[in-house]
């Protein structure tokens, strides 16, 4: 891991791209998220926002760029393998309608 100077509590990507096959799923992105910040990535399907946060978990390598997190290269940091296979990457499951046993009548 490598210091990145001035970007202390944040996370911080710098022209992530992953391309699988043809298909380019990150082109070139670049952001920043200070402490305290309410960040949220909206789009439509396919347009690379899991594979922006599994970046960032460590579940996705990119092809190029660096992900920082408290001013620390964290790029190519597998993630922590002591969590749950299916929860280690803090993305909750897209899911259009609630569980059948969660209805929204009451």
């Amino acid at each position: 891991m490598t210091e990145t100077p001035g970007a202390s509590d944040t996370v911080t990507l710098v022209n992530l791209t992953k391309r699988y096959g043809a298909t380019r799923a990150l082109d070139g992105v670049s952001l920043s998220v200070a402490p305290g910040e309410f960040f949220t990535l909206l789009g439509p399907s396919g347009c690379g926002k899991t594979t922006t946060l599994r970046s960032v978990a460590g579940f996705v390598t990119p092809d190029a760029g660096e992900v920082a997190i408290n001013g620390r290269t964290v790029t190519r940091v597998p993630p922590h393998p002591s969590a749950p296979p299916a929860r280690r990457d803090g993305v909750p499951a897209l899911c259009p309608l609630p569980p059948p046993h969660r209805g929204t009548k009451r």
